[in-house]
Formats: C-alpha cells, sequence, structure tokens
C-alpha cells in the first residue's frame, strides 16, 4: 500500500506542477514539505506507539496516508498542495515507523522492546553525522 501511495503521487507531481503553473524553485518547496511532516511525525509515531501500540499506529497512519491523496488532488493553490503534502508526510513517516516497529515486534516476541523508541533518534544523529562526514 505505502508504495502504491508514493508512486500514484510522484506519477502526478509533473501534471500538478503545470497545472498550478508552478516554477521549480515552488515545486521543490512544496515538495519539501513532505520530507519536514515526515521527520516531524517519527518522534510522535514512535511515542503513539509506545502508547497506542504499533498495531493501532499502522492502521491509523495507513488510513491517514490514503486520505491524504484526496487532499493533495483537491489543492488548487501553493499553500493547500504544501499543507496537503506535509499531512502526506507526516503519515507517510508515521506509516513507515509503525511498520518497522510492528515487523520488529513479530520477529523477536520474546525480547522487551519497551526502551528502544529511545534509541532512535540517537541512532538517526549518528546516521546523519557519519553522512555528512562529522565522524
Amino acid at each position: 500500500i505505502h508504495g502504491l501511495i508514493i508512486a500514484t503521487w510522484a506519477s502526478r507531481i509533473p501534471a500538478f506542477q503545470a497545472r498550478l503553473h508552478l516554477s521549480p524553485a515552488v515545486l521543490g518547496r512544496s515538495l519539501m514539505m513532505a520530507a519536514i511532516g515526515s521527520v516531524l511525525a517519527m518522534p510522535a509515531a514512535g511515542w503513539l506507539i509506545h502508547k497506542f501500540g504499533s498495531l493501532s499506529i499502522v492502521i491509523g497512519s495507513t488510513l491517514g496516508f490514503g486520505l491524504a491523496l484526496p487532499l493533495i488532488a483537491e489543492s488548487d493553490t501553493v499553500l493547500t498542495l504544501s499543507v496537503a503534502l506535509l499531512f502526506y508526510g507526516a503519515m507517510a513517516g508515521s506509516m513507515d515507523v509503525a511498520m518497522n516497529t510492528h515487523a520488529v515486534m513479530l520477529e523477536f516476541p520474546r525480547v522487551d522492546h519497551s526502551g528502544l523508541f529511545l534509541l532512535i533518534p540517537l541512532i538517526l544523529f549518528y546516521a546523519e553525522m557519519q553522512r555528512i562526514g562529522k565522524l
């Protein structure tokens, strides 16, 4: 489902650029909103998973991710497109975290995972520092 939703949106980007008469710079800023939404939602998803369980968040974020497509389709200004993409990114990021957490829980059911979500920001920070060559 995740790949299908992403492919559906990605294949329509040129049509949105033409329909809204977006310059490459404005289109790029709008597309950046999806990344911002994803990055902001991932830590929140970890907290929600800890509170409600991974399966609940998988279901909720999947429904939200699917609902993001009509929001994007109905966008008729740069502002509405950007807000819809922010929501799209938040649901995508939440869905990614929830699916991976649920997979870990299924693969290793007898291991205590209660503190795992606290390590994720540290792991991501370390990976980013390695990527930019600071470590």
